[in-house]
């Protein structure tokens, strides 16, 4: 080789180790923003793993909350109405009546109701006089009674 391809080869190298050695110092904020970048974008990373969990989450709440609702709806329907909750006291004394009990005293506050967290009670009184196979009676035909199937008279209602 000769020495001035040599030269040339030396001088190339110390110029392209100064051109490297430059460019990286002048890189240097790049660089640091570049590790920034990646921690900001391992965090977002993190933050969106956390938003999917969140979101999985959210879902199975909200299907649960639909079949709590659902629920509610249905438990709302075994409420009696105005009008069932007003005939009660009239079916009452029917069923006693029918069961041979004499009704001595019957009283409903439909106009105090109690408020409850879930529901509201409709306190009712009523005192009968009778024997004790008349209120077994009378007792059997009331937690027989079903809603909407039949009348305050215990027959079969067709709807």
């Amino acid at each position: 080789m000769s020495s001035q391809l040599g030269k040339q080869i030396i001088a190339g190298i110390i110029v392209g180790g100064l051109l490297s050695g430059g460019i990286f110092y002048l890189m240097g904020s790049t660089r640091e923003e570049i590790q920034t970048l990646k921690a900001d974008n391992e965090k977002l990373d993190m933050e969106v793993k956390k938003g999917y969990q969140l979101k999985a989450s959210y879902e199975v709440l909200k299907k649960e909350v639909e079949e709590q609702e659902k629920r509610i709806a249905e438990l709302i329907k075994l409420f009696p109405t105005d009008l069932e909750r007003a005939r009660v006291a009239y079916m009452v004394q029917k069923l006693a009546s029918a069961s041979a009990l004499g009704q001595v005293q019957g009283w409903v506050n439909s106009d105090k109701p109690v408020k409850r967290e879930y529901y509201m009670e409709y306190p009712a009184t009523y005192k009968y006089s009778g024997g004790f196979p008349a209120f077994g009676r009378v007792l059997f035909k009331i937690f027989r009674f079903e809603k909407n199937k039949k009348n305050f008279d215990g027959r079969t209602i067709d709807n």
